[in-house]
């Protein structure tokens, strides 16, 4: 089964890849995004940030 399926041609491979994102670009999923309080606490204060004279701010993501 493996061995059949490494047998692919690469064209067909990129075929359905492209199906898929049209897909997704033609039909976009709908999820509705509701930011929670802490999130609005956030960037509600970023926002403060940028009305500053000197507006720069270092955000860093560490995780783990």
């Amino acid at each position: 089964m493996l061995d059949r399926l490494m047998n692919i041609d690469r064209r067909i491979i990129f075929l359905f890849i492209f199906f898929g994102v049209a897909a997704a670009m033609i039909w976009p999923i709908q999820i509705p995004i509701k930011p929670t309080r802490d999130v609005r606490a956030i960037y509600n204060d970023i926002e403060a940030i940028a009305d500053l004279e000197d507006p720069v701010i270092l955000l860093s993501f560490d995780y783990g």
